[in-house]
């Protein structure tokens, strides 16, 4: 499998980096200068205040899996990719399918085909 490399720094706001603004900015600070040394746009800081919430997601994808149900299906495609199974994205849609089916998560699946689908 392909190593990903992300290619933007979206979601980089967090809320620990939204606490440290505030005590920043409480103390004193001008939030130029909070945006620049947190590595942040001072617009994004601005409108993270005005709306007092941290973002989520990162668009309109919803998750189905928790963090360690990937893991775990991770591991399992680079086992079967280790014993020479090669996974196209039919295979691992149908994969990803029976994990979920599996570990009773509901998500977007069709089930007629008993494989994972995109949306839309």
């Amino acid at each position: 499998m392909a190593h990903y490399k992300r290619k933007s720094d979206r979601m980089t706001f967090t809320s620990q980096r939204m606490e440290e603004a505030k005590r920043r900015l409480e103390a004193g600070e001008s939030k130029r200068k909070v945006a620049n040394d947190l590595g942040i746009k001072e617009c994004t800081l601005r409108k993270r205040f005005k709306a007092g919430t941290v973002p989520t997601s990162r668009g309109r994808f919803n998750r189905v899996l928790t963090d360690e149900m990937e893991r775990e299906l991770a591991q399992h495609c680079k086992h079967l990719d280790s014993m020479f199974f090669g996974l196209t994205r039919k295979h691992m849609m149908k994969v990803a399918f029976e994990y979920a089916d599996v570990n009773g998560v509901a998500g977007i699946f069709k089930n007629e085909r008993k494989s994972a689908c995109k949306v839309g």
